[in-house]
């Protein structure tokens, strides 16, 4: 009998060192995923009413910086908070893009979002990691009656 309870005791602490052994390693892999994922360009679309959401009600809206691509009078007009103008009729060469850091993430509006998309096609081409266009651009933002600064 105390063969078979020493041999049941070795086997439960065999058991239980390889399941803490599998789960550690799971929780690396994650980890290690979640990390690299971060590091993998994202480009994409964001809605008005998302990117309200996020710069106005979420406590992530700090790591998003919103460049406004349209002329500095329809900018000086109204534009979302913190956003910086960048016009699309300069973009590729604005001395303003190259000093971007392209590992933060951004938000490019214009007046609608057919602008806002060919100045994302020039952030990929300069290797910037994670740019969102906003669908609908400032006409949609306005619609919605969301905040704007003068």
């Amino acid at each position: 009998m105390d063969f078979f309870f020493f041999i049941n005791t070795i086997l439960i602490t065999v058991f239980g060192i390889l399941t803490v052994k599998l789960v550690l390693e799971y929780k690396m892999n994650i980890s290690r995923n979640t990390k690299s994922s971060n590091n993998k360009p994202r480009y994409g679309f964001i809605s008005p009413s998302a990117t309200y959401n996020l710069l106005y009600k979420s406590d992530s809206g700090d790591e998003y910086i919103v460049i406004d691509i349209r002329s500095e009078n329809e900018f000086l007009r109204g534009h979302i908070r913190n956003a910086i103008n960048m016009p699309i009729r300069n973009f590729k060469n604005s001395s303003l893009l190259k000093d971007l850091n392209k590992n933060e993430s951004y938000i490019l509006c214009g007046q609608r979002h057919s602008s806002s998309q060919k100045a994302m096609e020039v952030m990929k081409l300069f290797s910037f990691m994670r740019v969102y266009c906003m669908t609908g651009g400032m006409i949609e933002w306005n619609l919605h009656d969301y905040p704007t600064e003068k």
